[in-house]
């Protein structure tokens, strides 16, 4: 079976086309969504915006796609409940316990309220037996809760931290009818940390300068690629500290890690710029780049190749 071909390509007239790099795709097993990684070999050809790659089929039919790019961090922020019980004392308050079954280490409880033109006096309390309970904040104000967007709002009651296994909110109730409190809980954040693709074939070479009492390091890639992250391994005396730039980027090398940086570039050769002062040079004897993963993802056929 002939095999779909990734192109890329450079316009050269309104009536054709011009391809500048090719590569195959294995055969279309099953009709679904596949995902094309787009290694470094092939993504060197790419335009900073991806605009001249194309999938082509056997017809030379453009195949639609939607080009992947990894981001070096993203976060999801997600809302977790904590289980509640509610009870109340006629003419008196109501008794909202907040259980905290893994007795993580807290400083605030989010509540959700509906919406009330209301304000209460509330006190907050802990305990770790259901049976002893201990002070935690002195009487505090809850309220108004209004929003006009929302039937509902989020509001945050912050206190010492602590670690007990429940919570308990009394909130006086005496003269007006209780709030309605939805749910409590914390918000977490989850940082996910993109997919890196290491790029072959890098050289490096140093230059010193006493004059000028600075170190010149040149890192010379086979091709122009992509850059989104680089590493530096450096020798020298047991503890140094240098100041130096990298693409008008200002940076610090320190004897206690070896220099990491995050860049978006495509170049195919960089300079690292170490100024010295009156210490001597330090020897820099390898580097490692990386490239954030890139690729496609198309509807393909059976029986189309």
């Amino acid at each position: 079976m002939r095999k779909l071909v990734v192109v890329l390509f450079f316009p050269v007239s309104v009536f054709g086309q011009h391809f500048n790099a090719e590569a195959p795709l294995p055969p279309v097993l099953k009709n679904g969504f596949y995902n094309i990684p787009l290694p470094p070999k092939v993504s060197a050809w790419l335009e900073p915006d991806y605009r001249n790659i194309r999938i082509i089929d056997e017809n030379g039919k453009e195949v639609p796609y939607v080009i992947q790019a990894e981001q070096p961090t993203f976060s999801n922020v997600e809302f977790i409940g904590y289980e509640i019980e509610k009870s109340s004392e006629k003419d008196c308050c109501t008794i909202l316990t907040v259980i905290n079954k893994e007795r993580k280490q807290l400083n605030n409880i989010i509540l959700e309220v509906k919406n009330a033109e209301v304000v209460k006096r509330a006190t907050l309390r802990g305990s770790d037996d259901k049976q002893s309970w201990y002070a935690l904040k002195g009487e505090f104000v809850l309220g108004s809760f209004s929003d006009n967007r929302k039937t509902s709002q989020l509001s945050i009651l912050d206190f010492p931290l602590s670690n007990y296994e429940f919570y308990q909110i009394v909130i006086n109730d005496s003269t007006t009818a209780p709030l309605n409190i939805v749910r409590a809980g914390y918000y977490n954040t989850n940082t996910d940390y993109g997919v890196y693709v290491e790029i072959p074939g890098v050289a490096i070479t140093q230059a010193d300068s006493v004059r000028q009492k600075m170190t010149f390091v040149q890192i010379v890639f086979d091709t122009t690629h992509f850059i989104d992250k680089l590493e530096l391994t450096v020798a020298g005396p047991q503890f140094y500290r240098r100041q130096a730039t990298l693409a008008d980027r200002p940076f610090e090398i320190v004897s206690t890690h070896q220099p990491t940086l995050d860049l978006s570039l495509k170049e195919s050769k960089l300079v690292v710029s170490v100024y010295n002062e009156n210490n001597p040079s330090l020897k820099f004897n390898g580097v490692k780049a990386w490239q954030l993963r890139r690729s496609l993802t198309a509807w393909l056929e059976l029986g189309h190749s």
